[in-house]
């Protein structure tokens, strides 16, 4: 895909090996995606890739802590600003 002008252009690549070839004439950013592919049986149509692939990032924090730490600081930040002010 290509971003040029703000407008996303899908672009004809071929391979070569174990590279990917393109013609481009615009000077743009570039991206490099890919798309599912479908299989048609018995008019249905059906993912190949039944289960979505999990990336695994090592973060195993939940964001509920996050938040909790977030508001228990802003209520702490309210009380020391009033004390202050006393």
């Amino acid at each position: 895909m290509r971003l040029h002008d703000g407008l996303i252009d899908y672009i004809d690549l071929k391979q070569e090996g174990d590279k990917l070839i393109f013609i481009n004439d615009k000077y743009s950013s570039f991206l490099l995606g890919y798309k599912d592919k479908y299989e048609t049986t018995n008019q249905t149509t059906a993912k190949t890739n039944q289960r979505p692939k999990v990336v695994a990032t090592g973060d195993n924090t939940y964001l509920e802590s996050w938040m909790l730490t977030l508001i228990a600081s802003a209520g702490m930040a309210m009380v020391l600003r009033k004390k202050q002010r006393d």
